[in-house]
């Protein structure tokens, strides 16, 4: 009995010492995308940021930053079309209690990658300047290979 007293007697003065503080951090921590399936890509949603609310013992805030946190979303088993994931945050200590991120979900689009061949035209519009003359024009090469989401790369024409 002795020694659960003094324990709480000891984290009482920790915690009276070095009280625990809430808040944003500073900077935006840019958002991870992991276990994307094989073929697909990301038309949307990808490159984003979110904010962290944390709470932590006024001695560390400090030293936070941006680095000391990952955060991600999670595409496992996501398929083609629109989601709505869910983001999460993994602090790097464990003294550190993450309360809120915002947004808390990403929508992302997700299509299968593609890839078409295409010829390649010029359209030249206007003529050239007085004293100059327009040649016949040659195209090299004379198809490219656009590769990009199934949605787009069908559009592709020329």
């Amino acid at each position: 009995m002795a020694l659960v007293l003094a324990i709480m007697v000891w984290m009482a003065a920790t915690i009276q010492a070095n009280p625990f503080t809430e808040g944003y951090l500073p900077e935006r921590v840019p958002v991870e995308v992991v276990s994307r399936g094989e073929g697909l890509v990301i038309v949307g949603g990808s490159g984003q940021e979110v904010r962290i609310r944390v709470r932590a013992p006024e001695s560390v805030w400090p030293d936070l930053e941006a680095d000391d946190f990952r955060a991600y979303v999670d595409l496992q088993g996501l398929g083609v079309g629109r989601h709505e994931v869910q983001v999460r945050v993994q602090p790097a200590g464990n003294v550190v209690r993450v309360l809120q991120v915002s947004p808390s979900a990403l929508a992302i689009r997700l299509d299968t990658m593609a890839e078409k061949t295409v010829p390649v035209r010029v359209d030249v519009y206007g003529n050239p300047p007085l004293g100059y003359s327009a040649r016949p024009i040659q195209i090299v090469p004379s198809q490219v290979t656009a590769r990009g989401p199934q949605s787009v790369v069908d559009q592709l024409k020329r």
